[in-house]
């Protein structure tokens, strides 16, 4: 964000791919460099402003550590916890009616931001203080609590604690590495964790924001192909847009921070270094177009650790149409599109990776009685 050559570069980018957010850090140490003194760094508001301009909603991550307090480590003390509350206050509170949602730090269960991860006591002290002043400073301002990894134990304590019941919503990063179902292992585990926590802390529901997810296209151990990440960022898109707990998505990240070919760090992005796309950008942009004009939902027949994907597709204009894949029950696996009136359109050539391809597949169209009559519902179709 305070990087303003690459300001326009980035909301360009998100115009084009239809993406309608973006999320950046607003670090506590940017706006006291001085004790007790505060300021936002202008490129800020110019970022807001111009995101702003072009419909993209920005989130802003209050966070990371201050020289000033507890030599910089996430603020556990009174004291610290005092500043890191008029930090925040004094970032909400000039964003007011331009930023409406806001993390309450960044991965507090872990070592991000160059300090060891800490309990969910110390974090829960930290929100609760925060929380009020925040509404006070924008009432319509969204405070979402977490912004942690895929560690449940972190959220059911602070469920336990009484502080989730307290927040607007829940922030996840919900990275995953499994080699063939990680988009369906990712929908697995919070449709649990959402179960589990409005058990725990009494709510009726709890809205997720999954603030990052995303996999690296390095060299070397634990990489992924780019034609797999293609097919991460489609199914997982349109997983999450199936999700009704699931308030959004942010991916991790727009771009490539490097050009390093074994840095894992270096190659999370959905554009390659110098910005040209990779076929993951592709891959989402197409499921982000498809989840804006139907309403998707995720049938109970599915079976997500089983590779098997059932999606009702009801069209913004009345249509209804089906989204389905099966990954380990049949050979190659494949993608079909059920639309009622004419048929299944089936994706099922094999990807360099393995896995079905769904960068500009070749569409065969079945029998249209395959599709209308079917006997069971159309969320409910079953493909072996």
């Amino acid at each position: 964000m305070s990087d303003r050559n690459i300001q326009g570069k980035v909301l360009e980018s998100l115009v084009r791919g239809g993406l309608n957010t973006v999320r950046d850090d607003a670090p506590w140490k940017f706006v006291e460099t001085s004790k007790g003194s505060y300021q936002i760094p202008p490129a800020w508001d110019a970022f807001v402003d111009a995101a702003i301009a072009k419909s993209i909603n920005p989130v802003l991550i209050l966070d990371y550590g201050n020289r000033f307090y507890d030599g910089g480590d996430k603020p556990r003390s009174s004291a610290a916890i005092s500043g890191f509350v008029r930090y925040a206050e004094f970032v909400v509170k000039h964003f007011a009616g331009r930023v409406k949602y806001y993390e309450v730090w960044n991965e507090w269960d872990n070592t991000t931001g160059g300090f060891p991860a800490a309990s969910p006591s110390d974090y829960a002290r930290l929100f609760e203080a925060a929380y009020p002043a925040l509404k006070q400073a924008d009432p319509s301002a969204l405070i979402l609590l977490g912004s942690g990894i895929q560690k449940p134990q972190f959220y059911e304590e602070l469920a336990r604690l009484g502080t989730l019941a307290k927040a607007d919503g829940v922030s996840i990063h919900p990275y995953n590495y499994d080699p063939i179902l990680g988009p369906e292992y990712t929908a697995d585990f919070l449709i649990r964790l959402e179960k589990d926590l409005t058990a725990i802390s009494g709510r009726s529901s709890i809205d997720f924001y999954v603030t990052e997810i995303g996999w690296p296209t390095h060299t070397g151990h634990g990489a992924y192909s780019e034609s797999r990440v293609a097919e991460y960022a489609y199914r997982t898109t349109l997983l999450m847009s199936a999700l009704p707990f699931v308030r959004g998505i942010w991916w991790y990240d727009l771009k490539d921070d490097g050009t390093d070919p074994g840095d894992k760090q270096d190659h999370f992005g959905l554009l390659h270094f110098d910005w040209t796309p990779k076929p993951a950008w592709q891959a989402m942009t197409e499921a982000v177009s498809l989840s804006k004009s139907n309403i998707l939902s995720l049938s109970n027949q599915s079976i997500l650790m089983r590779g098997r994907v059932e999606i009702g597709a009801k069209g913004l204009d009345g249509s209804n149409a089906e989204i389905i894949w099966n990954l380990r029950n049949s050979s190659p696996p494949f993608y079909a599109h059920c639309i009622p009136g004419k048929g299944f359109e089936i994706s099922s050539s094999q990807s360099s990776s393995g896995g079905a391809a769904i960068v500009n597949p070749t569409f065969v169209e079945l029998q249209r009685a395959t599709c209308e009559a079917h006997p069971l519902p159309p969320t409910t179709i079953v493909v072996e």
